[in-house]
């Protein structure tokens, strides 16, 4: 099933646009579909060789998406297979719920809203190179829900979490178990609760960016300040750690065990944060601040660029963020001959 598009249809059942139990979707374009239970665009499982790649998934939703649990509106995978090339954007019910340890990459999902997991629902999966933004939740994670996975080199921003719930937070991403978030950009998040990330679980946060995130308040917004509840990372379950990470003044670490590892409280210095762009200013505490870790040497950034190489040599140890500068350290010198 190759370069076509399927929009406008309606199942009683799972799939509105595709019911896919095996074979090669790539290159398709599902538009503005509906399903009266789960997925409105794609439904991916079955037990045959699965690839699916490259499409369009926009303006689908699932008719039962008003419940307490997620109904996946764009792409529901229900296969151990890693899919790429996405762009997810606008879907009722969610943009791409995934399970059984599969994995996104390389995608865009954008302006999705559910109740969990607004962009991305990902329980035991892994999210690598993809920017998460604009997407809402009711309840938990507007950008990201993720348990016992790991989300890297991706950028998290300008999603919101509505609920006003003491136990309901995430504005960028929600955290249970053992997720981990490396190299990661999670910033100008909106939430009453956790505005950055919310953490409930052994959580770990390696070699990313938490910054300017925001607090939802229905007469506005106050950014960065815990006397309105503002927290970068909130932790509100076990205890977590946080590794060579740029994380604001504003972060408010709820469990006393939390422990702080090479990391500094400084401004992150983006190129130009009013205009999205997120990469890193020549000078940024941030340039070659990371920890290089067992697959650093083989990690690609947000933009595709090889970790730990500064004017193309090795520099020994990546930046702290999604992406990678150029620069080197401040103080650097270079000769040229």
């Amino acid at each position: 099933f190759l370069g076509s598009t399927v929009s406008n249809c309606t199942c009683k059942g799972n799939g509105g646009g595709l019911f896919m139990t095996g074979g090669t979707v790539r290159g398709c374009r599902l538009l503005d579909n509906t399903a009266s239970s789960l997925a409105g665009g794609a439904y991916v499982g079955g037990v045959l060789d699965v690839a699916f790649d490259d499409c369009v998934i926009v303006g689908n939703k699932a008719s039962s998406v008003y419940t307490d649990t997620f109904v996946p509106g764009g792409l529901l995978l229900l296969r151990p297979i890693s899919v790429g090339g996405l762009d997810v954007r606008h879907n009722k019910g969610g943009g791409v719920y995934m399970i059984d340890g599969a994995s996104l990459h390389d995608s865009t999902v954008i302006g999705n809203a559910t109740v969990r997991g607004g962009g991305v629902y990902a329980p035991k999966g892994m999210i690598e190179r993809c920017v998460i933004s604009g997407n809402t939740a009711s309840q938990f994670g507007g950008g990201v829900f993720i348990a016992d996975g790991a989300i890297r080199n991706c950028l998290v921003t300008c999603n919101t979490n509505n609920n006003t719930g003491a136990t309901y937070g995430g504005g960028g991403l929600f955290c249970r178990s053992a997720a981990a978030v490396v190299n990661c950009t999670v910033t100008k998040n909106v939430a009453y609760h956790g505005q950055g990330i919310w953490i409930d679980g052994t959580f770990t946060l390696r070699n990313s960016i938490v910054s300017h995130n925001v607090h939802y308040r229905s007469a506005g917004v106050v950014t960065n300040v815990y006397g309105w509840g503002g927290e970068g990372v909130r932790v509100g379950g076990e205890a977590g750690s946080i590794h060579n990470s740029c994380v604001n003044d504003d972060c408010y670490l709820a469990y006393p065990a939390f422990s702080n590892n090479h990391s500094i409280v400084a401004d992150p210095q983006f190129v130009d944060a009013a205009a999205g762009d997120y990469h890193l200013q020549q000078g940024s505490p941030c340039v070659n601040g990371g920890a290089k870790l067992d697959y650093t040497a083989e990690s690609l950034d947000l933009d595709g660029r090889p970790r730990i190489f500064n004017f193309g040599r090795p520099s020994g140890k990546p930046d702290i963020g999604c992406y990678e500068s150029p620069w080197g350290v401040p103080g650097m010198m270079i000769f040229v001959r």
